[in-house]
C-alpha cells in the first residue's frame, strides 16, 4: 500500500501537532514546578502551610497562615490566612525575568493592611517588605519581580487599620468579600491596578454594602474609584466624619 503526497503532509502535520503538545506540556509541567519551589522561598519563616501541592493546572495550598511581627507594631495578630490558593502559572516564567502568574484564587481569605499616619498603605510586609537588621538597600538583594494577571478573593474577610485617623488605628473590616483585583506588579506596585470589589462593611448597630471599581496605583497614591456605600452605619465611619 503506497503513502500519498496528501498522506504524507497529514502524517508531518500530525507529528507537528503532537510535538508541539508535547513540549507546551513540559513548558507547563516545568513553569508549575517553578512556581512551587517559588512559592516555597517565598513564604518564609513566618508563614505556615498545612498542604503545598501541584495540580493539573497549577499549585494548591491549604491552611495558609502568615503571622504578623506584632513586636513591628503590626496591628493584627495575622496578615494573611487562607483556606484554599490556587496559582495558576504563565509559561512566560520560563524565558523572561522574575516572576509570572497567570491567576491567584483565593478561597476563605482574611487580609489586614495598615495605612500609616502619613497616609502610606502597608500590605503583607513580611512578603513585600525587608526585613529588620536587612543590608542597606546599596548592598540588598534585589527582590525578584512578580507580576499577577489576576487575583480573585471568595468569601474573605479584609481588614484595614488606619492609623492616619486616629490612635489607636481605626478598625474598618468587610466581610463576605468578592473581589478581583489586578494586573499586580510587586514589590513596586507603581503600575494601576484595576479594582473590581463587594463586600459588607460591619458597623457598630448594622452593615452596610460595600461596592467599589475602577483603579488605583498604590506607589503613586493615584486613584480613580467609584464607590458605593449603602445602609452603612455612621459611626463606624466616625473618625472620617469629623475629619
Amino acid at each position: 500500500m503506497s503513502i500519498t503526497k496528501t498522506h504524507r503532509r497529514l502524517l508531518f502535520g500530525l507529528a507537528v501537532l503532537l510535538t508541539a503538545g508535547a513540549l507546551l506540556a513540559w513548558g507547563y509541567g516545568a513553569a508549575v514546578q517553578r512556581l512551587r519551589g517559588g512559592i516555597e522561598q517565598a513564604l518564609g519563616p513566618s508563614a505556615t502551610v498545612g498542604l503545598l501541592a501541584v495540580t493539573w493546572n497549577g499549585v494548591e495550598a491549604r491552611d495558609v497562615r502568615v503571622r504578623a511581627e506584632r513586636a513591628r507594631g503590626w496591628p493584627a495578630e495575622d496578615e494573611l490566612r487562607a483556606a484554599r490558593v490556587h496559582l495558576v502559572p504563565s509559561l512566560a516564567s520560563l524565558w523572561r525575568r522574575g516572576w509570572h502568574v497567570r491567576s491567584i484564587t483565593v478561597e476563605g481569605g482574611y487580609v489586614s493592611a495598615l495605612r500609616t499616619r502619613d497616609g502610606r498603605l502597608r500590605l503583607l510586609p513580611s512578603l513585600l517588605e525587608a526585613p529588620r537588621g536587612a543590608p542597606e538597600p546599596q548592598q540588598a538583594k534585589p527582590k525578584p519581580r512578580i507580576e499577577i494577571g489576576e487575583v480573585r478573593l471568595t468569601g474573605a474577610r479584609f481588614e484595614l487599620h488606619d492609623a492616619s485617623v486616629r490612635q489607636p488605628p481605626h478598625r474598618l473590616r468587610i466581610d463576605d468579600l468578592d473581589a478581583r483585583i489586578g494586573p499586580l506588579v510587586l514589590p513596586a506596585l507603581d503600575a494601576p491596578i484595576g479594582v473590581d470589589l463587594s463586600g459588607n462593611l460591619q458597623g457598630v448597630r448594622h452593615t452596610g454594602r460595600l461596592q467599589v471599581r475602577g483603579e488605583l496605583t498604590p506607589a503613586t497614591r493615584d486613584a480613580r474609584l467609584d464607590a458605593r456605600l449603602t445602609g452603612a452605619d455612621l459611626l463606624v465611619l466616625q473618625p472620617y466624619l469629623l475629619r
